[in-house]
């Protein structure tokens, strides 16, 4: 298993694992590290590549809009990037979205509920999963079923 972990250009990122590269990239106020439950799961078949994308783990921490991960960032910096992710609205480019794309949500979620799932279903080559007993936290509320129904969908379409 390789294990790497690179700092240039004040972006960090960490990549485990051999075999078709997958990509990580974290939910909001969260950094790499949202992925430990996933990573042991998807490191047998992939390369993992879990990025801290900028504001957050390891990355520069910019004034405004982005979040770090750990520790944990002043409330005034979270509130931007909630607003940033609010007025962004990227529904008319979801029909140019050519990869195949698991769509996931928690049948309990109180903050990203099913309600959001249409739009979504836009998407060509997509694939809705919601999970019953589940609420927002899906990967860490109950890693194991989370990470079946990811990896079932990565190894029936590969790279």
């Amino acid at each position: 298993m390789a294990r790497q972990v690179s700092h240039r250009r004040a972006r960090a990122h960490d990549v485990q694992g051999d075999g078709e590269p997958l990509l990580l990239i974290p939910y909001t106020s969260a950094d790499h590290a949202c992925y430990a439950f996933q990573l042991p799961a998807y490191i047998e078949r992939f390369s993992c590549i879990a990025i801290d994308l900028p504001g957050s783990g390891e990355s520069d921490k910019p004034p405004i809009d982005f979040v770090r991960g750990r520790p944990a960032q002043p409330v005034a910096a979270f509130l931007a990037q909630l607003d940033a992710v609010v007025a962004h609205d990227a529904t008319g480019a979801l029909s140019e979205i050519e990869a195949p794309t698991l769509i996931t949500f928690g049948a309990r979620d109180l903050v990203c509920s099913t309600r959001f799932a249409d739009p979504l279903r836009t998407i060509a080559d997509s694939e809705l999963v919601v999970f019953d007993h589940l609420s927002h936290a899906g990967l860490h509320e109950d890693p194991e079923t989370f990470n079946r129904a990811t990896l079932d969908f990565l190894l029936r379409h590969p790279g």
